[in-house]
């Protein structure tokens, strides 16, 4: 006698559509929480959700019960398509803000010199422990965690880190942004 898992993972290799509704109700509940954690945002999960449940339908074939649960190998899907989303919406946003910074700078009155809205100068000028963190979070689309794990550094220190190279950044493009917005008004 097949458990449910197992019947749910004979009907998708076999491409049963059955096979999608039996998984959607005895695992989507608790892969739309585990979503909905990681994205903070109704929609984008329900994306993820969908996005993730086409991953599985597209690569069951790939699943080896010998090496996880089907819940497990689940989660690790839906877990690194709702990750994707993340660092999406981080390049969009930082896109969106460099879109911004040339529009104000392009529309000030005051003539802004090149070099001082010229991020990598700045990011040169800060100390190298400084750099590395923001270029990988910012640049690189890093999670905290994978830069931690990436330079060999305890979790609290990325942070720090952060935290301290981006105050700096702060402290020489807080003046120029000032004066950009007030030549606007």
């Amino acid at each position: 006698m097949q458990t449910i898992e197992e019947n749910i993972i004979a009907l998708m290799k076999t491409r049963d559509k059955e096979a999608i509704s039996l998984l959607y109700d005895y695992y989507s509940d608790a892969l739309y929480g585990i979503v909905t954690r990681i994205v903070r945002d109704e929609e984008k999960a329900k994306d993820v959700m969908q996005d993730s449940f086409s991953k599985v339908w597209r690569n069951i074939d790939t699943y080896d019960s010998s090496k996880s649960k089907l819940f497990t190998w689940l989660l690790r899907i839906f877990r690194n398509t709702a990750i994707d989303q993340l660092r999406k919406s981080k390049n969009k946003e930082a896109k969106d803000i460099q879109n911004q910074s040339r529009i104000v700078s392009m529309s000030s009155h005051h003539e802004i010199k090149p070099d001082e809205m010229d991020l990598s100068i700045h990011l040169a000028g800060l100390d190298s422990k400084f750099r590395t963190v923001i270029e990988k979070i910012y640049m690189q689309g890093m999670t905290h965690v994978e830069t931690s794990e990436a330079l060999k550094i305890p979790l609290g220190t990325v942070k720090s880190r952060l935290r301290l190279g981006l105050t700096a950044l702060r402290r020489i493009y807080l003046p120029v942004i000032l004066i950009c917005l007030v030549n606007q008004l």
